[in-house]
């Protein structure tokens, strides 16, 4: 009877063990999920504000070429009506 004890303890002990190792392996694995999803959000704030830093420049960029555009459409304009007068 003694032996039979014996070895549910021991089977016991090694149960205890894997899930001891079970567990410090999930608590490994979610912090580098953590980690890895704090890198993520810092890289898209990172993308999104590079993005709005484009936007914002080729707004300026398009309006200016915008205004060249009217004031090289308004000189026609006026070089055809004295050319009419």
């Amino acid at each position: 009877m003694a032996g039979l004890f014996e070895i549910q303890v021991r089977i016991l002990e090694g149960q205890s063990r894997r899930l001891d190792e079970y567990e410090r392996e999930s608590r490994a694995a979610q912090k580098r999920h953590e980690e890895t999803q704090k890198q993520t959000r810092e890289e898209f704030r990172e993308f999104m504000r590079e993005t709005r830093e484009w936007q914002q420049a080729f707004q300026i960029e398009a309006q200016k070429k915008h205004d060249e555009t009217i004031a090289w459409l308004k000189r026609i304009v006026e070089k055809l009506t004295d050319r009419l007068n």
